[in-house]
This record gives C-alpha cells, structure tokens and sequence, in this order.
C-alpha cells in the first residue's frame, strides 16, 4: 500500500516537469524564429 501511494505522489511532480519542459522547448523556439524574423534595414 504504501508503495502505491508513494507512485501516485510522484505523478503530479511528472506532470509538472512535462508541463515546465514543453513550455521551455516553446520558449526557445519561438525567440529563435523572433531573432531570425528581423527585418532587414533600409
């Protein structure tokens, strides 16, 4: 029993590191599309 609650516990910590790592992923992708993205000047 306590093994199991022990998994359900570290669910949450799962979810949230995905959530963290995704949104990280998308961060830098999106800055570097910004960066290349710069309009040449006149």
């Amino acid at each position: 029993m306590h093994d199991r609650s022990e998994r359900l516990a570290q669910i949450p910590y799962a979810l949230a590191l995905g959530t963290v790592l995704s949104l990280l992923v998308v961060g830098v992708s999106w800055i570097r599309n910004r960066r290349k993205r710069r309009p040449p000047k006149p």
